[in-house]
């Protein structure tokens, strides 16, 4: 699955064509206007609590010379997480973060209210292979934070919204409905996933899947 790009009009032009609709008209435009405010002010609240994780550490890689199977080689990879305590305490997919030796967070953009951090070390808490859940944490306080939705309140149909970092472009965001509550990828499998359409791309695993209240329903896995 690809990204979609769609060049910004307010980049495009240096001047508008039409004439600026009021505040006030766009307010009382109608459902579809409203059900719109209702995902920014969605992403607003949910945003600022979804951080980009890069995760450092070594691995074995396959080398062309002779005699020689594998070598140690340095690896970097990118994902997503949702902070869940105003304390730093974040859940992510354990395969994020499994192997690192260095981890670093970054949180979301100043916009969020939160001033940009460089990068920020985080510690490795526990993890749980079976269902891929790591939590880490990152040495800061009074940060934005989300909650767990109840699974039962989880139905197929429900608007839900991904968000997290797809191919390391930070802040980003998508929109879908559940698929299935109960999804056996394999018929031996232990765990049944949720399953969306929204858009998941590489570098959005670990980050949360929310309903339309902003609570946490699930981590979205990219292949």
């Amino acid at each position: 699955m690809r990204l979609r790009f769609v060049i910004s009009l307010a980049a495009a032009l240096t001047a508008p064509l039409w004439s600026q609709t009021p505040a006030a008209a766009r307010s009382s435009a109608g459902p579809l206007a409203a059900f719109s405010q209702s995902l920014e002010s969605l992403a607003g609240r949910v945003g600022p609590a979804v951080v980009q994780i890069v995760s450092t550490g070594y691995g074995r890689g396959d080398v062309a010379e002779q005699g020689a199977s594998s070598v140690l080689t340095r690896q970097r990879s990118t994902g997503s997480g949702v902070i869940l305590s105003e304390d730093g305490f974040i859940v992510t997919n354990y395969h994020v973060v499994q192997g690192a030796r260095k981890i670093e967070v970054r949180l979301a953009a100043g916009e969020s209210g939160i001033p940009q951090e460089p990068v920020m070390l985080a510690k490795l808490i526990g993890v749980d292979r079976q269902t891929d859940v790591a939590v880490i944490k990152i040495d800061r306080t009074a940060l934005p934070h989300l909650s767990f939705g109840d699974p039962k309140n989880v139905h197929v149909g429900q608007v839900v919204m991904a968000f997290g970092s797809p191919l390391g472009l930070a802040g980003s965001v998508s929109m879908g409905v559940i698929s299935s509550t109960a999804r056996l990828v394999h018929e031996d499998d232990s765990i049944a996933y949720l399953q969306t359409d929204a858009p998941i791309n590489p570098g959005n695993s670990g980050g949360p899947l929310v309903d339309t209240g902003g609570q946490v329903v699930g981590l979205t896995l990219s292949s």
